[in-house]
């Protein structure tokens, strides 16, 4: 959270706030991440409004699903975050480099979406963000990779890791 908060990076600190990190947390140096954003006020505007909350007193029911998407390359992962975020269909086609993440509402719930590149040369590092908590979906478009090989490989990583 803190380094989030001094790199000027609102989304990253939107998500990890979400996930339960604690604005008022003080690092080895004695500071909290508000300290480190002073620059960026998306990211501050974020911290004070959790800090106000827990002040009040109040507590607030949040409903939170991780979703992490997996599958090979072109399965359509990348395309239904899309849909689901944006109510939009976009043809065009972009390799995902690693990982992409966004957090969004539908209806009163608030969703963390990990969408995970496809490719092989990934799978090591994916499987550091799994966890038992998430909700997983595995894509599989058999127009694009008929190997059902790789499918069982998501699946075995998902069982070993999370």
């Amino acid at each position: 959270l803190h380094l989030a908060a001094y790199g000027g990076h609102p989304e990253v600190v939107r998500l990890l706030l979400a996930g339960g990190s604690q604005a008022e947390a003080i690092d080895k140096k004695g500071q909290t991440a508000l300290d480190l954003a002073d620059t960026n006020m998306e990211a501050r505007s974020l911290l004070l409004s959790q800090i106000e909350t827990l002040k009040q007193g109040g507590s607030r029911t949040i409903k939170r699903c991780q979703v992490l998407i997996v599958g090979h390359g072109a399965a359509g992962k990348t395309t239904l975050v899309h849909r689901l975020e944006r109510d939009i269909y976009d043809p065009t086609f972009t390799m995902t480099d690693g990982i992409v993440m966004s957090s969004f509402l539908i209806e009163d719930v608030e969703f963390s979406f990990f969408d995970f590149a496809g490719q092989e040369e990934y799978d090591h590092t994916h499987s550091l963000f799994f966890r038992s908590e998430a909700l997983f979906l595995v894509l599989h478009n058999p127009r694009v990779d008929s190997n059902l090989h790789r499918l069982e490989d998501f699946f075995t990583m998902i069982e070993d890791k999370a």
